[in-house]
């Protein structure tokens, strides 16, 4: 009887993909893919072993999810990404059929950060800077580029100086920063530069945090 259950399942299954396919292959396409994210066969990236149920992303877990450890009775409950925990999550045991939280916060690459999650960037510092955009380019890498503009072109700046708590500097046109930095990077800038009106000259300063790896570009506007 389980097997004629079984069976039927897997005909119903088929039938249903089919029916589908026959009338449009994108249909069964998209269909497929979302079976298989729910499927629940997702991988784990890491030196950990034990046994996920949850969202799946291209075979690798991603989105809300519970993993349980094989060697040990602790629990993650939280969010993946890539494969890995990451983000907002709790590492728990049951005790008498209750939940007994070990660690509650945040998880980067299945590793607990802490019970706060960091910014991607902070301005601790900040003197005749009028504007400043910072954006991440890449997830993976060690550098941080400097880049300095005006009126809507580039800015002939002079008196560059720079100190940072890690990295090799890196100056070119218009641009400056550091390569091979460790995280979280910490940078103080100052610069002399004209106003907007090209009138008068003054000294601009700036102190950065970068909390986070990854190749990241710095646009200072004055």
């Amino acid at each position: 009887m389980k097997n004629s259950i079984k069976l039927f399942g897997f005909a119903s299954f088929l039938f249903i993909f089919s029916s589908a396919f026959s009338q449009n292959p994108e249909d069964f396409k998209e269909k497929f893919i979302e079976y298989s994210q729910n499927s629940n066969t997702c991988k784990i990236i890491g030196d950990i072993e034990g046994v996920y149920k949850g969202k799946c992303k291209k075979g690798l877990a991603h989105g809300k999810g519970v993993f349980k450890y094989a060697e040990v009775a602790h629990t993650y409950e939280g969010s993946f990404k890539d494969g890995m925990m990451n983000g907002k999550g709790i590492v728990f045991v049951m005790v008498n059929g209750k939940k007994e939280v070990i660690n509650r916060g945040v998880w980067k690459d299945n590793v607990f950060l802490g019970a706060e999650e960091k910014p991607l960037y902070e301005i601790s510092q900040r003197l005749f800077v009028d504007d400043l955009k910072i954006s991440k380019y890449f997830d993976v890498g060690d550098k941080v580029y400097f880049k300095f503009f005006q009126n809507g072109g580039t800015n002939p700046i002079t008196n560059l100086e720079m100190a940072a708590n890690s990295g090799d500097e890196m100056i070119g046109h218009n641009v400056a920063g550091f390569k091979n930095i460790t995280f979280p990077f910490v940078v103080f800038i100052s610069y002399t530069t004209y106003n907007k009106f090209r009138s008068a000259k003054y000294t601009a300063r700036i102190k950065v945090t970068i909390n986070e790896p990854g190749v990241w570009e710095v646009k200072l506007i004055n």
